[in-house]
């Protein structure tokens, strides 16, 4: 993904795969992923993302081309450590996937689906029909709360260029395949 221009360069020189990951940190990796995407909505501006902020042209850009969004006071919260269910909705609602089947039967196939927020049980579906899921170290656990390492977001975003004919599949024990 580093050689295809999907990862930037990390100013340590190295990848960090445990760093828990902020949604600012999650707009600038989806930014990069996703750059060919037209926009489909103007960005909003955020009383917690002023001009000058470090990822504000990725944040604009990912809620511009709809994958991410804020909440209902109008603010972005950058700097707040991103669960791995709000990344698979991101990535979801970016890429306009909606289930093929009921989400509960879909995500029958994890043993923690339940904990995670209602609204988002559709959108997590559609990443795990379409083969997007990544769960290390047991398939079968999708620890939605968790916060999100960069391994695990690039993870599911090489999962997503796959489905898109961007990159070539990997092969993965941890990948978990299309429901």
């Amino acid at each position: 993904m580093y050689d295809q221009g999907y990862l930037p360069d990390f100013t340590s020189g190295q990848f960090q795969p445990d760093q828990v990951l902020t949604r600012a940190e999650l707009a600038a990796l989806l930014d990069r992923a996703f750059s060919d995407k037209p926009t489909a909505q103007p960005p909003l501006n955020f009383s917690d993302v002023p001009d000058t902020y470090w990822a504000a042209d990725a944040i604009d850009r990912a809620v511009a081309t709809g994958f991410m969004s804020g909440y209902p006071d109008n603010t972005f919260a950058p700097d707040r450590s991103v669960p791995r269910y709000e990344v698979l909705v991101a990535i979801a609602t970016g890429l306009k996937l909606s289930p093929s089947t009921t989400a509960d039967a879909t995500l029958q196939s994890f043993v923690d689906s339940g904990n995670m927020p209602a609204w988002s049980r559709s959108k997590v579906a559609a990443t795990a029909e379409q083969g997007l899921i990544v769960n290390h170290p047991s398939r079968d656990q999708l620890r939605p709360n968790q916060a999100a390492t960069r391994a695990e977001i690039v993870a599911f975003l090489h999962q997503a260029l796959v489905s898109q004919g961007k990159l070539p599949p990997v092969n993965s024990e941890f990948a978990v395949p299309a429901l």
